[in-house]
C-alpha cells in the first residue's frame, strides 16, 4: 500500500469520533496495515489531543504524520499546524 492509499483509508476509517481516533482505533487501523502500532505512537510523538468522553483523541493530521514518518524514516516530513 503507498502512502497515498494509506491516506485515503486513514481519512474514511470509522471512527467514533468525527475529529480523530481512541486509542483503540488506532490499534486496528495499524493491524489493518501491518504496521506496529508502537512504532507509529512513537512517530507521533507529543500532540495535541481532545478529550471526549474520557478518551483521548489523536487527530487525523498527527496520526497520518506518525505513520509517514514510520513508513519513511529517514525522508523528512513537514508537519503543518491547523
Amino acid at each position: 500500500m503507498n502512502p497515498k492509499e494509506i491516506k485515503e483509508k486513514l481519512y474514511r476509517f470509522p471512527t467514533k469520533h468525527k475529529e480523530g481516533f481512541t486509542r483503540e482505533e488506532l490499534e486496528q487501523f495499524c493491524k489493518s496495515i501491518n504496521l506496529d502500532v508502537n512504532k507509529v505512537r512513537r512517530n507521533i510523538g507529543i500532540v495535541t489531543s481532545l478529550l471526549r468522553d474520557e478518551e483521548i483523541i489523536t487527530y487525523h493530521s498527527d496520526i497520518e504524520y506518525g505513520i509517514m514518518k514510520t513508513i519513511k524514516p529517514n525522508k523528512s516530513h513537514i508537519h503543518i499546524w491547523d
